[in-house]
């Protein structure tokens, strides 16, 4: 399992301090639990926060992360069921509503600021802000420096993808 992605590690955080649905539901359609999807390189990660009960799963496609999911909120009303020895509870069926966490769209942009572009090439913002605008000019080595990021970062734009 890789680095959480910051959509999902924000809403754990986030969850217990959100107001909760009320648990009645409509028996005479399936709920429609909202799923949040967030890709972080090639691993997808699905997160859903239903009832009060937030479950989160990662897997290589969204399909994969739904199939986890499901199994998750199937236990969750397996053991709201027998907890309440009712089973009218919950339904043991629901519609996945997908919806998707672009996170990473904000944070990739950002890293083109003059701000950010200065902390990873280990120089001051004023600085890289008088070579942007030709009021000073860059050594060698500082151009060389400030090539290598700009290559990085294009990799990163490269390799990006939502879905």
């Amino acid at each position: 399992m890789g680095k959480i992605p910051s959509g999902t590690l924000e809403a754990m955080f986030r969850s217990p301090y959100t107001g909760k649905a009320s648990t009645a539901y409509d028996d005479s359609k399936l709920p429609v639990v909202r799923v949040i999807l967030e890709k972080q390189s090639s691993q997808f990660w699905g997160r859903t926060d239903w009832q009060g009960m937030m479950a989160i799963a990662s897997g290589i496609s969204a399909d994969s992360v739904t199939k986890k999911l499901n199994a998750q909120l199937n236990e969750f009303v397996t053991y709201t069921r027998a907890e309440y020895n009712d089973r009218n509870v919950f339904p043991a069926e629901f519609i996945f509503d997908y919806q998707y966490d672009l996170t990473r769209v904000r944070e990739l942009l950002q890293q083109f600021r003059i701000t950010s572009l200065a902390d990873q090439a280990a120089m001051s913002q004023e600085l890289l802000s008088q070579f942007m605008t030709s009021k000073q000019y860059p050594s060698l080595q500082q151009t060389r420096q400030i090539e290598s990021l700009i290559h990085e970062l294009g990799r990163e734009l490269l390799n990006f993808s939502l879905l």
